[in-house]
């Protein structure tokens, strides 16, 4: 998905940050009753080069789940992936070739957060690259 698809979507979002310098749009949606949304509190997206890279899906408290496991279960159930995830305390991890999920809970409310490997890595070579003392300007 494109920024530009999404703020067609998701007219309310507001611009996070923007770091053009390495290409970077973050975008923040607080849900105020989209049904799209249903169950969401707040929809966090990254954007580089105007691509979706990184996503974080918080949700309300309206369901009281028993634990990160449980969550994970009813969230791998609904979008069809594997069950078996890795992680300790509150938090999992599902390591796919391609992208990284990641379920935890805080202060009762269970996130989501979902990463495109090859751009979070993109974006981290950028962020070295800025560092360089070749880049510096007095």
């Amino acid at each position: 998905m494109t920024a530009t698809q999404f703020r067609t979507l998701y007219p309310r979002a507001q611009e996070v940050r923007k770091r053009s310098e390495v290409g970077e749009l973050v975008l923040h949606n607080v849900n105020v009753g989209d049904p799209r949304l249903k169950g969401m509190s707040d929809l966090w997206t990254y954007f580089l080069d105007g691509e979706l890279y990184f996503l974080a899906t918080d949700y309300t408290d309206q369901i009281e789940w028993k634990g990160i496991d449980q969550f994970v279960e009813q969230f791998s159930k609904a979008t069809g992936l594997r069950t078996k995830w890795e992680g300790y305390f509150e938090d999992r991890t599902l390591r796919c070739h391609s992208f990284v999920v990641k379920a935890e809970i805080n202060a009762g409310h269970p996130r989501v957060m979902i990463q495109d490997r090859a751009a979070v890595l993109k974006l981290n070579k950028r962020e070295d690259q800025l560092k360089s003392p070749a880049n510096f300007r007095p």
